[in-house]
């Protein structure tokens, strides 16, 4: 029978006296002392603006109505995030659940301060009839029990995407503005319809029309005032020298289709909306239009 090499078995020998050393120092000693000392758990501050939320904030929104504020990771960041906090409240009454109440104290007011964040309807714009078309979710989170522990009563606005099916989109980077200057998610807060009178679908998808602005008017307006003025919101929105683009695109103040209403003893009014539609039934947008400036049409 053959001999192992020397070689060999002296590799064998250091194995196994690697494998004896290991387990006599891993061994505890019993009369054995480790030094140290007591270090405080770091308790995280309160969010600031800007912070970026991670989680599934949009199923944390839908309980808003039944539970205290739910509790979600923030942190400062640059990069993506699933949601991002617009305004703080230092101190947040303390919420009372209740599945049939009213929802949560600040809920309205914190939609208002995302549509500002984003760039919607900004408190220092213009009045106008038309108020931008926007889609958007929002929520308000707190403290979690450390922090609340602590004497933390903060309750922080945070905004995010929600796609044409109902579900959260990761945002690339920060939202401050982000329908007034073109970022990849300016994108995800357009708002588009499969076709004229269709179904809402994601900028990000093949669509035929893109919506800008909404308005109510008069049930009888004159509909060449409001096509005028349509085209000179979406010609500010997208920076086209011609926002026809010489005719493949349509731009017109047309009725959604909402029942008229009366707001007034006598006065019918009824909702129009501000779009684009391609006009070539046979080819579609693939992205939104606003900043698009001298660029060629994103056509299919």
């Amino acid at each position: 029978m053959d001999r192992p090499r020397p070689s060999v078995l002296v590799a064998l020998v250091a194995v196994i006296g690697l494998v004896l050393v290991a387990v006599t120092v891993l061994e505890p000693r019993e009369d054995a002392v480790v030094e140290g000392r007591a270090v405080a758990e770091v308790i995280a501050a309160p969010p600031r603006v800007g912070d970026c939320v991670m989680g599934d904030v949009a199923a944390s929104a839908q309980g808003l109505r039944s539970r205290a504020l739910p509790e979600l990771p923030v942190e400062p960041c640059t990069g993506p995030r699933d949601g991002e906090v617009v305004a703080v409240t230092d101190d947040y009454p303390a919420p009372i659940p209740s599945p049939d109440g009213p929802p949560m104290p600040g809920v309205e007011e914190c939609h208002v301060e995302a549509s500002a964040y984003l760039g919607f309807d900004r408190a220092d714009a213009a009045p106008s009839d038309w108020a931008e078309w926007a889609v958007f979710g929002t929520e308000l989170i707190g403290p979690d029990d450390r922090q609340a522990a602590t004497g933390q009563t903060w309750a922080a606005c945070v905004v995010f995407d929600i796609t044409s099916e109902g579900y959260p989109s990761a945002l690339s980077g920060s939202v401050r503005d982000v329908i007034r200057r073109l970022t990849p998610d300016t994108v995800r807060f357009a708002a588009c319809l499969d076709r004229s009178g269709g179904a809402p679908v994601s900028c990000t998808r093949p669509h035929r029309v893109e919506i800008f602005r909404t308005a109510t008017v008069p049930a009888e307006p004159g509909a060449a005032a409001l096509d005028r003025a349509c085209r000179d919101l979406v010609a500010a929105a997208t920076s086209m020298p011609d926002p026809t683009a010489g005719g493949a695109l349509t731009i017109a103040a047309g009725s959604d289709d909402r029942s008229v209403v009366s707001i007034e003893v006598g006065e019918l009014v009824r909702s129009t909306d501000c779009s684009v539609t391609v006009t070539d039934p046979d080819r579609f947008l693939t992205t939104t239009l606003r900043h698009r400036g001298t660029a060629p049409l994103p056509l299919s």
